[in-house]
């Protein structure tokens, strides 16, 4: 018969940066019965080197986003396949994860480069074509809507922003008090909220594809402004009857940011205006 090889033993301290690890990780999993200490003489406590695979096991589950409290099932009472199969839901997470963390670079690599023009030149504007659009409305600028409708979908938009812009519904006729009537929601891109899986329902306005104004904004608010409607002489309805333009319906003012300091507050954005040709 062979000599039988004697397994080292490590105190906690040295198996933790021996296996690139922290010694709070290994008392987490050993208190959950994942990985097994020996006790030794005055209270130390030894770790032996054959726990090492188990380890590595351990921050594999991990890092597919296993909860400590599930390894045990898989680690000990699944074959391949089944351990596999296991894993399949939470590798579907990960697709979700990514697709949102892309969304989000995305969304953050447009924003800056939009505001380093926007420093070269805080006013600019265009006549391009656009994309259908989906605006959800949520409230009147002073209370919020009552339809249900609504509400049943607002959390899922509202958890994809900045993707998803807070965005002004404006109607370009002259009501009480000289102001136009408008609303509050947040918008999106039809091809995006597809892509994102963002639910759609009836009180979803479609803005469809078509010429339109885009006026490029930035700059300090007038008190109050955040919330009201701007005025029939702001500079985006001056522009476009300086060039011949009528929009074709509502007016979208989207926020893209705002920028709060101690003695004003700055808003960043976009007024997209539907034409009539």
């Amino acid at each position: 018969m062979g000599e039988q090889v004697r397994v080292r033993q490590y105190q906690i301290g040295e198996f933790a940066r021996k296996m690139g690890v922290t010694p709070d990780y290994l008392k987490h999993y050993e208190s959950h019965g994942l990985i097994s200490v020996l006790p030794r003489e005055r209270g130390y406590r030894y770790f032996g080197f054959e726990q090492s695979p188990r380890i590595l096991q351990c921050m594999s589950l991990r890092n597919y986003g296993v909860m400590v409290d599930e390894m045990g099932e898989i680690l000990d009472g699944c074959d391949a396949p089944a351990a596999s199969e296991r894993l399949e839901e939470h590798v579907e997470a990960l697709r979700r994860r990514i697709v949102r963390d892309t969304a989000m670079v995305e969304e953050h690599e447009f924003m800056k480069a939009w505001l380093a023009r926007r420093r070269r030149q805080p006013e600019d504007w265009e006549v391009t074509e656009t994309e259908p659009l989906l605006y959800l409305a949520h409230s009147n600028g002073s209370d919020f809507l009552e339809d249900e409708r609504i509400y049943s979908i607002l959390e899922q938009w509202v958890d994809w922003m900045p993707v998803v812009k807070q965005t002004q519904e404006i109607t370009p006729d002259v009501g009480a008090g000289g102001l136009f009537p408008f609303t509050w929601g947040v918008m999106i891109s039809e091809a995006k909220a597809l892509r994102l899986g963002i639910p759609v329902n009836e009180a979803v306005v479609r803005i469809p594809a078509g010429k339109a104004f885009i006026y490029h904004f930035g700059g300090a608010l007038e008190p109050g402004e955040v919330s009201i409607c701007p005025p029939p002489d702001h500079r985006v309805f001056a522009l476009m009857k300086q060039h011949g333009l009528r929009p074709a319906g509502k007016i979208y003012r989207v926020v893209y940011m705002y920028a709060h300091m101690k003695n004003r507050m700055e808003q960043y954005g976009i007024f997209i205006v539907p034409l009539t040709l």
